[in-house]
């Protein structure tokens, strides 16, 4: 069973992330911000990384570079979430690195099959 942290303050959408990623066998473990993220990665580290990119104080991009230097973390897939565009995000950090984008609002199963991907990658 694969362990999913997702990082969103929207807890409308983290609610239903979570129930749809656990109807599908996934363990799910939840932050809404970068203190209660670093405290669930010090409890237990991913499989993969489900990261808003507005983040109250914080990028999602500047969090997500971060975490790419740390060697403990930075083979885990990061799979950013936006209303914005993906290029809209690289606009605004030309350094951004993440292993998949999914723009708001999106489909339960065009996440699950997003996760898989780069679970396989």
């Amino acid at each position: 069973m694969a362990k999913i942290l997702i990082i969103d303050d929207d807890h409308e959408i983290c609610n239903l992330m979570v129930q749809r990623l656990k109807a599908n066998n996934f363990h799910v473990v939840t932050a809404s911000t970068i203190l209660e993220s670093f405290q669930q990665l010090s409890r237990e580290v991913p499989d993969v990384i489900i990261l808003d990119f507005m983040l109250p104080g914080i990028l999602g991009t500047t969090f997500s570079e971060n975490l790419k230097k740390d060697a403990q973390y930075q083979e885990i897939p990061i799979i950013f979430v936006s209303g914005q565009s993906e290029e809209e995000i690289k606009k605004m950090d030309a350094h951004v690195r993440f292993d998949a984008y999914i723009r708001k609002p999106f489909e339960a199963q065009d996440l699950i099959q997003t996760i898989h991907k780069v679970l396989s990658n």
